[in-house]
């Protein structure tokens, strides 16, 4: 495999010219160890061409072979000393394969280099810094000792600083530092300031995710109490649920009417071939008439003989543009479900694949009042702003603080939602985890089941990263059609 591209890399490099794209090519066919065995050839043509041992060290990463790595990283770090992106992948290898020190000082060597020659790299770097002081911090039970590494923490954080300037990496970590000596407040300006430095649409992304994290669950924790000693000071959507009705469990899906006619088919075509005995509900953002009636045709096609009902409930389009909305929405209304159907609610995505038993999930959360998909930074010493309960799938049990909970969260989410802010990211989750937080840790006797466990159900599966979610949904009607996602799933 891999044959034509190795044979272009090979004529590129005989003519010193750009071989990028086949190496790219061979990247994206996902074909790890055919990748890896391609790529070798290729360093075994020209031993000194460090881009190919860089490619080919990269190719061994992607197969967990870290150690085997380190010579090839090491080599290219030896020619071209100011290599971030070596640098970088030679410290992490280092990291993984229980060398520590050396790691670190790599890290530390890579933040005196210019950042503009790489700023995906180098803010990576920070973050693999950052994040290891934090875990060596976690590792002391003498405070004096974890203060002491937060504070060898803050020098490298100042020193950047002082060298580059106020930076979204630098400034994550200071607020995070702040947010660990309860200096609550001032975390959330930091935080605010490292989101409003980081580029959307440049490769330190992910900081501009991390301090939205920070900023909204700072902001909740900084809030929580006056927000829910005072009455709701943003009304629940008004929607038209009908007749109530005594249900055993709901599956609830919020969308707006273009992901339910985009997607709808293949969530319930997966969603009937392993699950009965249930109501489904959607409440979608968007009127009545903007859902296709091919859509609707196609849905009744897909529920004939199932013993499935399907409710939908309506809420007009908001205003503004801010998108988030959209995803907060199946949050806020849940306990209106919860009183509407009597019973629990499994809380999911609609571009997703069904591909467990939804029941199974209830039987796991058994009395709890609540069960939770909790994706806490594990490498963080202490519960930082952006932990994060998966709003992706949650279950809230029948009962009267599971009940609290819906309510509680309902509340939270209305009140902090700010719709003329661009930094709404993760809302959601940053917001589930604040009222699981506060209903934890001030309602007596509230019962809470992880469902991150390794024998945790695991009912939904989600398109692969880089893979679009129409791709995918496509291959969910196909195999449904074909019968294969029955033999898989059923």
């Amino acid at each position: 495999m891999f044959k034509a591209q190795v044979n272009q890399i090979i004529y590129a490099r005989e003519r010193n010219s750009d071989a990028s794209a086949f190496f790219l090519q061979i990247k994206r066919a996902n074909k790890k160890i055919e990748a890896a065995d391609a790529l070798k050839k290729v360093v075994n043509f020209d031993p000194s061409w460090t881009t190919a041992k860089y490619q080919y060290g990269m190719s061994l990463i992607r197969l967990g072979k870290h150690s085997e790595a380190l010579q090839y990283f090491l080599d290219c770090t030896e020619a071209h000393p100011k290599w971030i992106s070596a640098l970088y992948h030679l410290g992490a290898c280092h990291l993984r394969t229980g060398s520590e020190q050396k790691a670190l000082s790599i890290f530390k060597a890579i933040l005196n280099l210019d950042y503009k020659d790489d700023i995906e790299e180098y803010s990576k770097t920070f973050e693999a810094l950052a994040d290891h002081y934090f875990i060596m911090a976690r590792r002391e039970r003498d405070k004096s000792l974890r203060d002491g590494i937060i504070k060898e923490l803050q020098a490298i954080c100042d020193n950047n600083i002082e060298i580059h300037g106020e930076q979204p990496w630098s400034l994550l970590y200071a607020g995070a530092i702040q947010f660990y000596s309860n200096s609550v407040k001032d975390a959330l300006k930091t935080f605010e300031m490292a989101a409003s430095l980081a580029d959307p649409m440049a490769a330190n992304k992910p900081f501009l995710f991390k301090s939205a994290y920070g900023c909204y669950s700072t902001k909740s924790f900084i809030t929580l109490n006056s927000i829910l000693s005072r009455p709701r000071r943003v009304p629940e959507p008004e929607i038209s649920l009908g007749e109530k009705k005594g249900r055993d469990l709901v599956m609830l899906i919020g969308c707006d009417d273009g992901y339910f006619n985009r997607f709808s088919s293949s969530f319930l075509g997966t969603l009937f071939e392993t699950n009965d005995n249930l109501t489904v509900h959607f409440h979608i953002i968007g009127n009545e008439s903007s859902v296709s009636e091919q859509q609707k045709k196609l849905v009744r096609e897909l529920r004939k003989d199932r013993k499935i009902p399907i409710e939908y409930s309506f809420e007009n389009k908001p205003t503004h543009e801010n998108k988030t909305y959209y995803a907060l929405s199946r949050f806020i209304i849940a306990h209106q479900i919860m009183n509407h159907y009597k019973c629990g609610v499994v809380i999911g995505d609609i571009d997703a694949a069904v591909t467990g038993n939804l029941h199974s999930v209830k039987s796991y959360v058994g009395e709890s009042d609540a069960g939770v998909d909790a994706t806490y930074n594990v490498d963080a010493f202490r519960k930082f702003p952006w932990n994060a309960i998966s709003g992706c799938y949650l279950y809230i049990n029948n009962t009267r603080l599971g009940l609290q909970y819906a309510e509680t969260m309902s509340h939270l989410m209305l009140d902090t939602f700010d719709p003329a802010s661009p930094k709404t990211w993760w809302l959601d989750q940053s917001i589930l985890y604040c009222a699981t937080f506060y209903i934890k840790n001030h309602t007596f006797n509230f019962k809470l089941t992880s469902l991150i466990g390794n024998d945790a159900p695991k009912p939904f599966t989600y398109s692969t990263p880089g893979k679009s979610k129409d791709h995918f949904s496509a291959e969910l009607n196909k195999m449904v059609a074909t019968g294969d996602f029955s033999k898989k799933f059923s």
